[in-house]
């Protein structure tokens, strides 16, 4: 699994051994549900295997973050939300071989359309967890 690295220690981590840099804009969803919030756990298959998240993913070419998190949310939870607001922008590295991932994430708090949801996963992800502030750190 890659570890995370927050902007604000991105000098303690050398580059020496990075030959490329990217960077990536994705933008996420926090669904509330009963005081829980939603989190789905990465498939074997997919990048960072095991690792629990918000629902997220790129924002592709001439799309808006917020029109991504929306589309996102839809692909890989089967929900249909609207973005009520925009919570946050987090800025955060990663190192994979050589290459140095630069990751602008847009944060927004979301609503279901439908009083009753269904989750129904994508193939990248294996598991689903409604989980309470005090236990998100014990996710990662």
């Amino acid at each position: 699994m890659s570890k995370i690295i927050p902007l604000s220690q991105i000098n303690q981590y050398p580059a020496r051994h990075i030959k490329r840099y990217r960077q990536e804009v994705v933008a996420s969803g926090v669904l509330i549900k009963d005081g829980k919030v939603l989190l789905i756990r990465r498939g074997k298959k997919d990048f960072n295997p095991g690792a629990w998240g918000l629902p997220c993913g790129g924002v592709e070419p001439l799309e808006t973050p917020i029109c991504a998190a929306v589309r996102e949310f839809w692909e890989e939870t089967g929900i249909r939300i609207k973005a009520e607001r925009l919570l946050t922008v987090e800025n955060y590295f990663y190192d994979q071989g050589s290459r140095r991932t630069h990751v602008i994430e847009f944060i927004y708090k979301v609503k279901p359309f439908a009083k009753r949801i269904e989750i129904i996963l994508s193939r990248e992800h294996d598991e689903y967890r409604f989980v309470s502030l005090s236990e998100l750190n014990d996710y990662h």
